[in-house]
Formats: structure tokens, sequence, C-alpha cells
């Protein structure tokens, strides 16, 4: 995919907006951490865009450290 924007999202504007349309968040993922997860469930889409992952992809490791 080429000349894709994208933005940045200030997130708790984006929560507060979100509640006051009625709706509720359901998780919370930074784009890299989604990916790695989800990527799996999606191949087939993936491979139809010819953008299957060179290799898989894993978590940050600053979302895998302890709290």
């Amino acid at each position: 995919m080429e000349d894709c924007e994208e933005f940045l999202v200030h997130f708790p504007t984006l929560a507060r907006l979100a509640l006051q349309c009625g709706l509720a968040l359901e998780s919370r993922h930074n784009f890299t951490d989604f990916f790695a997860s989800e990527w799996r469930g999606n191949k087939p889409l993936l491979e139809k865009m010819c953008a299957p992952p060179q290799r898989a992809p894993t978590p940050s490791p600053s979302s895998q450290a302890e709290p």
C-alpha cells in the first residue's frame, strides 16, 4: 500500500468522544502489538493485498514488560 495517510490520535480525547456517542472501549493496543496478535486470522486478506509479513511479527518488548 502506498500513499496511505496515517493519523495520530490523542487517546483520552478519542475515548471521551466515543463515550459521548454511546460507544464503549473494548481494548487498547498499539498497532505493532495488535498486528502481531491478529495477523494470522487475517492471512487470506493480507495475501490478497500482497501484504503478508515476511516473518511472523512479535509484540513490542515494551508491551511485554511487567507493570
